[in-house]
């Protein structure tokens, strides 16, 4: 049986995407992670906070791409 674990107040930073923007792509973000027989992964990122940069509204999902890891959320 998977459990979910729930991480707010995840600060992201995707400024080295959009070197030229002028607003910084960082903000919060609620992160949800699944463990299941040990393994843990990132299932569903939800802002919260709009970032014009990055192209994300408050309360949107979206994918965080693979430099967020589960290491990085959890502090492992």
């Amino acid at each position: 049986m998977a459990k979910l674990i729930k991480v707010e107040g995840v600060e992201l930073d995707y400024s080295n995407l959009y070197y030229d923007a002028e607003v910084p792509a960082r903000f919060s973000a609620t992160i949800i992670i699944e463990e299941q027989d040990g393994d843990k992964v990132i299932i569903d990122a939800i802002a919260e906070e709009t970032n014009e940069t990055f192209g994300v509204e408050k309360g949107e999902h979206f994918d965080p791409g693979e430099t967020v890891t589960v290491e990085d959320v959890l502090g492992e």
